[in-house]
């Protein structure tokens, strides 16, 4: 990694992102270990990786490819209504760094039709839209 770092910041973030992700999917799993087993610290368990997440999402470079990634592992816990917030801040950034398109096509996903937050409307959104985006 510090070579990394002395080469380009860019390229050594991309591996503290994909670090997070690892580590991100070991919380899922713990998660889900307590969820299978019914266990009373389940719903606290999830409560504590949602506020973590959070916090880590709000620390992120604002750059839509890493963030897309991150949400992408996410999803293997959270719903989309659980969300909501990540793809908000998402289209955002994806609207600053990419342009209104990108955002557009957020808000297409979720067939609003008028250009507005994710938090407006309830869907799913289709990654493979943002596969050649970002």
């Amino acid at each position: 990694m510090t070579a990394l770092v002395a080469e380009s910041y860019m390229r050594a973030y991309s591996a503290a992102v994909r670090l997070q992700q690892l580590v991100e999917l070991e919380e899922i799993i713990a998660v889900r270990i307590l969820e299978a087993q019914r266990s009373a610290e389940a719903a606290a368990a999830r409560s504590a990786v949602g506020a973590r997440w959070a916090r880590r999402f709000a620390a992120m470079a604002p750059q839509p490819d890493f963030m897309r990634r991150v949400l992408g592992v996410r999803a293997l816990l959270l719903a989309p209504p659980e969300q909501v917030g990540f793809f908000d801040w998402f289209v955002e950034v994806a609207h600053t760094s990419l342009g209104a398109v990108l955002a557009l096509v957020c808000v297409c996903v979720c067939s609003v039709g008028t250009h507005a937050k994710l938090s407006s409307c309830s869907c799913t959104v289709d990654w493979s839209q943002f596969r050649n985006c970002c």
